[in-house]
């Protein structure tokens, strides 16, 4: 059941851009004992959905300058690959 709420406050997080991580990978380390490299994995796989979601929402929306877009997508592309 730990699981499931703390699944349910990241995914409130992120949906709000504050970042779901700020509380999953605390609550993971220590309610659930899982290793801190394992649980940062975790908030990077639940992240993709909920980034997926909010970005159709903000598409839809059309709160997304496509000019800044092309711009900075793709340094935040290669910052992405370099930080991996």
């Amino acid at each position: 059941m730990i699981g499931v709420i703390i699944g349910f406050l990241a995914g409130i997080m992120a949906g709000m851009g504050m970042g779901g991580g700020l509380i999953m990978i605390p609550a993971l380390l220590f309610f659930m004992d899982v290793p801190q490299h394992i649980a940062q994995s975790i908030n990077l796989i639940a992240f993709l959905p909920a980034a997926m979601i909010t970005t159709g929402i903000n598409i839809y929306r059309k709160n997304i300058d496509k000019e800044s877009l092309k711009i900075y997508l793709p340094y935040g592309m290669l910052g992405a690959i370099g930080g991996a």
